[in-house]
């Protein structure tokens, strides 16, 4: 695999970022026109099908796809395979899902569950195809070609899934969006990824690949097993209401957080698997990106931090309004956890994927103490839960980065010195529109939550830019040399070289 230039990073990092900001930005605003045509127990009920449907996800796509985005040799042989054994697995988890559907449906007393679970457990079989196609994609750096595919597809299935709510389908609305999504998507890497299926077995090949698949997929179920327990306590200790509040406040931070700036971690894995064996230039490329992240980041959730209410108002309603709180502590959580997929991505690209291991453990161990703990012995409430998981994913930062530390000779004083600058102006902007956002509130031709989300919003930009350009923010220095590489002539650098 050849080393990834400066500018292909660049270009794929913004083709990705557009991908996950549009796709995912249409699917956030069907969800935004979904939550004002159906309440939060119906929301409530969808998020506990994610209990099945992220297990599948990890297990038939996910897990595959970092294994054959993460080979230096792979070939046509290994994507066979790959369809293969995620084949057999998606019809396991099938059959449990079946079975288990109606024990599920008695448990939480809600017996539209067991139909609801069998239909999207159909979802496993197309996401066996969609698998390989997407790893193809992304090895071959085309994130564009994978931009054209989820916007196309989250456009179409959200008009669906709307029309259905509309019509009064409920919850089988959140069901047809969901299922069409993701045939659409299959369907359409089908036509543009031309790669074909090949009934030959390499066993060697598959037995390898299973063995890296698995140590990828432990770490991912440790780390699914952490929302899914949260999910199960809280629809039986609290309610399914509570559960839709508890699913839906992290939603605009998550869209924000990994779907925009955390899909650089999908441009990263490739770009340092071309660069396994180069320490030092590996280094250098994660400082860059922690730079960019925090610089981009950092505003983004402690400025939504203090918007929250008006944003619950304006986009879902007075309906919503108990998530406000969830929605504050999700940016706290969501601030922290893009640096946890930058300590992922070194130890999966440098082999060390039992690092992950070790890490998504503690994490977990908090999480089932937290969860348990707080839930049936404090008796805590839903948006303190929510605070201990901020707490939580904060720990495991500085958990995760002692192996980064080992393995790179990346310190905690370099680390601090890459974020701590945007940290501090954050905390300014976020004081400035706290004062003038109470000041603006007293008036009453602003009194209206979209004014006074527009005017806090404004005040925080017009603070954070004139704070870039004064100070020379290291991450501003970064994305103007970004986008000079792009569009600039001359001979191109390679990325660790600028």
């Amino acid at each position: 695999m050849e080393k990834v230039t400066k500018k292909q990073f660049a270009s794929s990092a913004v083709w990705k970022i557009l991908e996950q900001f549009l796709s995912k930005g249409v699917t956030l605003a069907v969800s935004i026109v979904l939550a004002r045509l159906l309440d939060a127990s119906v929301f409530g009920l969808i998020a506990l099908t994610a209990v099945f449907t992220n297990l599948a996800d990890i297990l038939v796509e996910q897990g595959f796809t970092a294994a054959l985005i993460s080979k230096k040799d792979c070939n046509d042989s290994d994507y066979s395979n790959s369809i293969l054994v995620s084949f057999g697995t998606a019809s396991l988890l099938y059959i449990a899902t079946f079975f288990l559907a109606p024990v599920m449906a008695n448990y939480y007393n809600e017996p539209s569950l067991t139909l609801i679970l069998r239909i999207l457990g159909l979802i496993f079989f197309v996401q066996v195809f969609a698998a390989p196609r997407t790893a193809v994609v992304t090895r071959q750096m085309k994130f564009r070609l994978l931009f054209i595919c989820n916007l196309v597809s989250s456009i179409v299935s959200g008009g669906i899934g709307i029309a259905c709510a509309y019509l009064g389908a409920g919850p089988w609305a959140l069901v047809i969006q969901r299922l069409s999504q993701q045939v659409l998507l299959t369907v359409i890497l089908f036509i543009f990824v031309k790669w074909k299926f090949h009934f030959k077995i390499d066993t060697h090949r598959m037995k390898k690949l299973i063995t890296d698949t698995a140590t990828i997929v432990i770490g991912l179920l440790l780390n699914y097993a952490g929302t899914a327990i949260a999910s199960l306590v809280i629809a039986k200790a609290f309610s399914v209401a509570d559960l839709g509040y508890y699913d839906k406040g992290p939603s605009l931070p998550m869209q924000l957080s990994l779907y925009t700036f955390g899909a650089i971690t999908s441009v990263l894995l490739p770009t340092l698997v071309s660069y396994q064996g180069d320490v030092v230039q590996i280094k250098d490329i994660v400082r860059r990106i922690i730079r960019v992240m925090t610089y981009a980041l950092a505003p983004m959730m402690i400025g939504m931090m203090v918007v929250s209410k008006e944003l619950v108002l304006v986009l879902y309603g007075e309906q919503w309004l108990p998530m406000v709180q969830i929605m504050q502590f999700s940016c706290i959580y969501y601030l922290a956890t893009p640096f946890m997929l930058m300590n992922t991505q070194v130890f999966l690209a440098l082999g060390h994927t039992a690092t992950r291991i070790k890490t998504e453990i503690f994490r977990l161990v908090l999480i089932f103490g937290a969860t348990f703990g707080l839930v049936f012995g404090a008796k805590c409430t839903v948006e303190q839960l929510s605070l201990a998981n901020a707490i939580i994913a904060i720990l495991a930062v500085f958990f995760s980065f002692y192996d980064v530390y080992k393995m790179l000779h990346y310190t905690i004083g370099e680390f601090f010195s890459d974020i701590i600058a945007p940290l501090i102006v954050c905390e300014a902007m976020f004081a400035l529109i706290y004062f003038f956002g109470n000041f603006i509130d007293q008036y009453s031709f602003t009194a209206h939550s979209v004014v006074s989300l527009l005017g806090k919003v404004a005040i925080g930009v017009l603070v954070y830019i004139f704070a870039s350009i004064a100070f020379k923010l290291d991450g501003y220095k970064e994305i103007i040399g970004v986008v000079k590489s792009m569009f600039g002539k001359g001979k191109k650098k390679e990325l660790a070289h600028e």
